[in-house]
């Protein structure tokens, strides 16, 4: 895909568009990105207790990612019709229920599960999947090959 997280700093996770549609014209695309957004690099501000700052970071590259294919000309996805914005998929209540012991992780991670995934939908229904590798202890969000939430319990 586009976009793909090449390094978490002190600062947040570095989101860096990399263009590579198989059809248009992909400099075109890394050009309108970095005009947009003052470089090819946007820092997303880690998660906190108020996922705004994150929620609507990550709104912003998805559009920005959106608005510099779109520059390039001849999209390789196909038309995507109106869907509606799902909630937490039901797999991953389950999943949230096992890996969070209080009610209030649980609700703080699907509340934040749930933001990632309005966020992603909104902007394309087929982009965002949520995933649980290899059943291990962590929900992972990704739209793209991009993992934009990690969801892992904090063992005490």
């Amino acid at each position: 895909m586009i976009l793909s997280s090449n390094l978490a700093g002190t600062d947040g996770i570095h989101w860096k568009y990399q263009p590579a549609k198989q059809h248009g014209d992909n400099q075109a695309r890394k050009t309108a990105f970095i005009d947009a957004a003052g470089s090819d690099t946007i820092v997303i501000p880690f998660p906190t207790a108020d996922i705004s700052a994150f929620n609507a970071a990550v709104t912003q590259a998805i559009e920005l990612r959106r608005r510099a294919d779109g520059a390039g000309g001849a999209d390789d996805d196909d038309e995507v019709e109106d869907q509606p914005t799902p909630e937490v998929p039901e797999g991953a209540r389950g999943l949230l229920a096992q890996l969070f012991t209080t009610e209030s992780e649980r609700v703080a991670a699907a509340k934040l599960l749930a933001a990632s995934i309005r966020a992603a939908h909104a902007s394309n229904p087929k982009s965002w999947c949520v995933t649980n590798p290899a059943g291990r202890d962590r929900i992972f969000m990704n739209v793209g090959n991009l993992r934009v939430l990690a969801l892992i319990p904090v063992k005490s």
